[in-house]
Formats: structure tokens, sequence, C-alpha cells
């Protein structure tokens, strides 16, 4: 049994700050939503469309959250991977559209400018700049994905039924871009 001191650890503050935000999605208590609808309910609550875009990543990305100028938040997950490390991959990376989590830059934007002139720099710089260790973004995100874990289920065909849309492929060829090995 935990005594309460009195004092919240900067863990127990993160967690209820999930928590708050969690209410916000008005998920289903007793039901388990499919991981589209939660994808929905998140971009209700932001105000922006949630898409999720399958795709090959590198070796050391397996999802990334992308949120555009065009009020579009894109949930991009490794195609490879298996069916519920995917649910898994989206539900972390939507934790961090939830907490609107923020990337420190990680490449100035003349650089990304000179690189990437169609894409938008602070887009690049989120995608690029995000700490992907034990950071108290990374916990929150994963905290949530969890908690997310308990209330949806996976939809198993989902990147079969998702290669068709011609926009997100489009969109996959593109990042996939920014991971290529420049010579």
């Amino acid at each position: 049994m935990k005594h309460d001191t009195g004092a919240g650890t900067a863990e127990d503050d993160l967690r209820e700050d999930a928590r708050e935000r969690l209410a916000g999605l008005r998920l289903p208590r007793f039901t388990k939503i499919r991981l589209p609808e939660l994808c929905e309910r998140v971009g209700e609550a932001r105000g922006r469309e949630t898409r999720l875009v399958p795709m090959e990543l590198p070796d050391q990305v397996t999802g990334m959250w992308l949120s555009t100028t065009a009020n579009v938040d894109y949930i991009a997950f490794e195609k490879r991977a298996a069916p519920d490390y995917q649910a898994a991959i989206v539900r972390h990376e939507l934790g961090h559209a939830i907490c609107e989590h923020q990337a420190g830059p990680v490449i100035d934007l003349t650089a990304i400018k000179t690189l990437w002139p169609s894409l938008s720099p602070s887009m690049v710089q989120g995608v690029l700049g995000r700490d992907h260790s034990d950071s108290p973004a990374e916990w929150q995100a994963e905290y949530l994905g969890t908690v997310l874990a308990s209330r949806t289920r996976w939809t198993a065909d989902l990147t079969r039924r998702m290669s068709g849309d011609q926009e997100i492929l489009d969109l996959a060829a593109r990042l996939s871009a920014l991971f290529a090995p420049r010579s």
C-alpha cells in the first residue's frame, strides 16, 4: 500500500494529466472500440482529422506522429510489424497526440528548407526532434498507450484495407524519401 505523503511525484503528475486527457475522449467503459474509431475520437478531441499510415520505416523507427498545418494528424506505423505490435505503436503515437507533446529541434530551419523544400519545417522538426529516450513525454505516451490497449481492439486487416488508399500511399512514399540514404 502506498502512503500519501502529501507531495505527488512527477510520475504521478504525468499519470494524472494522462487520465484527464483520456477522460476527454469519452471512451466506453465496458466495450472495446476499434482502433480507427479511437483515431476518430482523438481527432474530434483535438479538432483535427487523424489518419493512419502503414509504411516501411527504417529499423530505428517504428512509428511517428505528424501534426500538419492542414489540420490533419498522421500516425505512421511499421507495416511489416506483427498486428499486435502495430496496435501498440499506434496507441503510443496517439498518446503523444493526445498529450500534444512537442519535439525539440534537431536540425535548423534553413537546413530543413534546403533538404525538403516542400515540407513544413516545423513538421520535419517535430518528427526528427522527439527524444526517444526515457523522457517524461515518452513515459506518458507509453502509459497512455497501455491504458488505451485495455479500451481498444486492433483490426488485424487494417494495413491491407488501407493499402488501396492512394492518398495514404502517396504520403507514405514521400515520408519514406525522408529516410532514404543520401549519396
